[in-house]
């Protein structure tokens, strides 16, 4: 019998690093970004960010099936062209199946 996948919902705090040298924006005043980190993950939404940090809402759908002892890994990209929209769905594929 299969069962409905799980859904589990949080927020992470991403923080952009800035580079300490070179030219700044002209419009903003503001260096460019050389990394960005998640530096906090919250339940709730955050009520009070600082400079440079985005609060992303994360939703992870999981099948009963994956709560083994092996831990599953995802990458997320989101494009930059999306970064205002949303929901995005993103689909999981298994990074050990070797094809090709």
């Amino acid at each position: 019998m299969t069962s409905k996948p799980k859904t589990a919902s949080t927020y992470l705090v991403v923080e952009a690093r800035r580079s300490r040298y070179g030219p700044t924006d002209p419009e903003t005043g503001l260096r460019g970004i050389d990394s960005v980190h998640v530096v906090a993950q919250r339940a709730n939404r955050p009520s009070k960010l600082l400079t440079d940090q985005i609060a992303v809402k994360v939703k992870i759908q999981v099948p009963d099936s994956a709560f083994n002892p092996v831990m599953p890994v995802a990458t997320v990209v989101v494009p930059e062209d999306i970064t205002l929209r949303g929901p995005i769905e993103v689909e999981a594929e298994d990074a050990n199946d070797q094809e090709g």
